[in-house]
């Protein structure tokens, strides 16, 4: 929603691809006010951890992470990927925000982010306010 919402005011977006290529053709056909990076110069076969990777790339290229929902699937959270991305931001000494949400697995999750680093807020606007002074 964010990419589209972007493009549609005029925005440029930079889109960190998991890979290049899935099953023979380009994974994305990019806008002509589209950046697509990825850690692979050539076409590779796509692979679950590509998209880990793929996290680690966005956290890297932000200023800071906003985590607008994160929930756990289970008690183990596996396979979420937001998480990956708080934690390779937190990694990266990036400022991490998490805005609650309420419904089933998402305190489990925020207890997550929270101890891998990141602060939780109540509201977009509590969001602003904390990250303001340190961008």
């Amino acid at each position: 929603a964010a990419h589209d919402s972007t493009l549609k005011c005029g925005g440029w977006v930079v889109t960190a691809a998991p890979f290049l290529c899935q099953g023979g053709r380009p994974w994305h056909e990019p806008h002509a006010r589209e950046a697509v990076v990825s850690q692979y110069v050539k076409p590779v076969v796509s692979a679950p951890w590509h998209l880990v990777q793929r996290n680690k790339l966005i956290a890297a290229l932000s200023k800071a992470v906003v985590v607008a929902d994160v929930m756990c699937r289970d008690l183990s959270c596996n396979g979420v990927g937001t998480l990956y991305t708080v934690a390779f931001a937190v990694e990266l000494k990036k400022p991490v925000i998490a805005i609650r949400q309420e419904g089933p697995g998402r305190e489990e999750a925020y207890k997550l982010v929270e101890k891998l680093g990141g602060r939780i807020v109540d509201s977009l606007e509590e969001a602003v306010e904390v990250l303001e002074p340190l961008l």
